[in-house]
């Protein structure tokens, strides 16, 4: 979507600003409490940067005790589940071994592939895809759960969230200030024309989008041209329309929508996989444990 949108912008005249290169600032303990070599440091490194991540999100976030406890609770429960999933299939992870084997040995020997061994791969990865479909199924119902109970405020703390060890000081309370991708600037752009200034514009600014846009159409498309810049000035009066805060919230799903006919569809709802990535993760119940004294 980036590289079409580079395409839109500098034909509406907006200038693209280069996203922010500010990283995490590297931190190096002058008195470590212990001492570690090899694989062992580096574990201890990676397990300390990423609870440091969590923890400026839990605070980032101003949970409160009963929201801890909430996620705390189905923390566990995602952990119980993935173990559960590990351990049913065991079996299958056993048999894509075995076939993976075959298949390397004989590649080394620059043998064909034979048709049984072709056809035994496929079913053992049919029968991990189905398996796999199930866990992910219950994975997001218990982030649906969580993002439930979580205000509108912290969805979109969360929403902006990117993981750091020390937190820019640019007001981005909870991680790393995040670039806007082209497509949010020309919105942002055209949010700040005056009211009198959109409405004249609107029309320009929707034919201009088509313009480029139908180049990406996939092929053999037809395409209402009319209809599409009716679409298209509508979604720009909805994108104007929206208080600050609730853009924040919609505007990936006003850019989708606006791309709709013109790319194959995205995985829907960037929160849940936050939630699964974050709030879901194994290194976040001794964290709530400790903050809630349990």
């Amino acid at each position: 979507m980036k590289g079409i949108w580079g395409k839109i912008i500098p034909l509406l005249m907006l200038i693209l600003l280069t996203l922010p290169m500010s990283g995490c600032a590297k931190v190096v303990s002058a008195n470590p409490v212990a001492q570690f070599t090899g694989d062992e440091a580096f574990g201890e490194l990676k397990t300390l940067r990423r609870e440091i991540q969590l923890l400026n999100l839990i605070n980032g976030l101003e949970l409160t005790q009963e929201q801890m406890e909430f996620i705390l609770e189905k923390a566990k429960e995602a952990q119980a589940l993935r173990e559960e999933h590990l351990s049913q299939n065991q079996e299958e992870i056993n048999q894509t071994i075995e076939i993976l084997t075959e298949l390397k040995e004989a590649l080394m020997q620059g043998e064909n592939i034979p048709e049984e061994l072709k056809q035994r791969f496929r079913e053992i990865e049919g029968q991990n895809r189905e398996k796999q479909r199930e866990y992910e199924e219950q994975i997001n119902g218990i982030a649906e759960e969580i993002k439930g109970i979580l205000e509108d405020h912290q969805l979109y703390a969360l929403k902006e969230y990117v993981p750091c060890v020390i937190p820019p000081e640019t007001g981005t309370r909870i991680g790393q200030a995040k670039g806007s991708t082209p497509g949010e600037q020309l919105l942002w752009r055209m949010r700040r024309m005056p009211y009198s200034r959109f409405q004249e514009f609107k029309e320009r600014i929707a034919e201009k989008m088509l313009e480029k846009l139908k180049r990406h159409l996939p092929p053999g498309s037809q395409l209402d041209e009319e209809a599409e810049k009716e679409r298209l000035v509508k979604l720009l009066e909805e994108a104007y329309t929206l208080s600050d805060v609730d853009f924040n919230l919609k505007k990936d799903e006003l850019l989708e929508e606006i791309m709709k006919p013109y790319e194959l569809p995205k995985p829907p709802d960037s929160l849940l996989r936050k939630i699964r990535i974050h709030l879901l993760d194994p290194h976040i119940i001794p964290l709530l444990e400790e903050k809630l004294g349990k």
